[in-house]
């Protein structure tokens, strides 16, 4: 008879419990990536949303509407309130949290209007209709569009 046991060592599970564990946090990582880079997508989606409506506010109204102390949180009810009618699904919100949300700035006229948008893998960069003055978010460069 033989004394040899059936089954593994204790070695080789900590071995494929280590494969297992490193497997699993690369996929999670490139989840978590390829999630983040969707809600950019989103993000994109809802500033050119967010422009075209402002662009027919603009031809309706003969102006943008003027932010509050001329920067102002895009959330900022006035703003939304004034391009609603223009969005029939509504005012998009950021999909992730407030944290990403864009910043509005007009001229005191309303004459000219931009947005400095904030991504999670993409660089910060500002946009605008009928022109963007280059000394708001100057740190911003302008997005692709």
């Amino acid at each position: 008879m033989s004394n040899k046991k059936n089954g593994f060592t204790l070695i080789e599970l900590m071995v494929v419990i280590a494969i297992i564990s490193l497997l699993s946090t690369i996929i999670l990582a490139s989840v978590r990536m390829a999630t983040s880079k969707g809600r950019d997508a989103t993000r994109r989606a809802n500033l050119s949303s967010v422009r075209l409506s402002l662009e027919l506010y603009f031809n309706d109204n003969s102006g943008f509407p003027l932010a509050n102390n001329e920067t102002t949180q895009w959330s900022d009810s006035i703003v939304t309130t004034a391009i609603a009618p223009f969005m029939p699904n509504g005012v998009p919100s950021d999909p992730k949290s407030s944290d990403y949300n864009p910043l509005y700035r007009t001229n005191s006229t309303g004459s000219v209007y931009s947005i400095r948008m904030q991504y999670e893998n993409a660089p910060t960069c500002k946009t605008g209709g009928t022109g963007v003055d280059i000394t708001w978010f100057a740190n911003a460069p302008l997005c692709e569009s």
